[in-house]
């Protein structure tokens, strides 16, 4: 559940982590996710490729999911389009 943050954060996504605004997801049901990245400082020269790799938790830092078996889904399709904004910079 997204929220309010506490400080001035740019207008990016803030989830709170508190136990309280955690639900299940619907199973079968396309469900939007709205997160920001970790900022991290990366020039890509035009022609440069990105790859992005989507987990279910972080294994050093999380538990993992509670269903060993769930699937995520990516949908990049006209009514669910997906997609990830970073940053553009010019080059003055």
């Amino acid at each position: 559940q997204l929220a309010d943050a506490p400080w001035n954060n740019v207008g990016l996504p803030y989830q709170r982590s508190f136990e309280r605004d955690k639900s299940k997801l619907p199973t079968g049901q396309v469900t939007k996710l709205q997160f920001d990245l970790h900022p991290v400082s990366q020039i890509f020269n035009a022609g440069h490729r990105i790859r992005i790799a989507v987990m279910g938790a972080d294994k050093d830092n999380t538990e993992p999911p509670p269903a060993p078996d769930a699937t995520i889904s990516i949908h990049r399709s006209k009514p669910y389009p997906s997609h990830i904004q970073l940053p553009i910079r010019s080059s003055d």
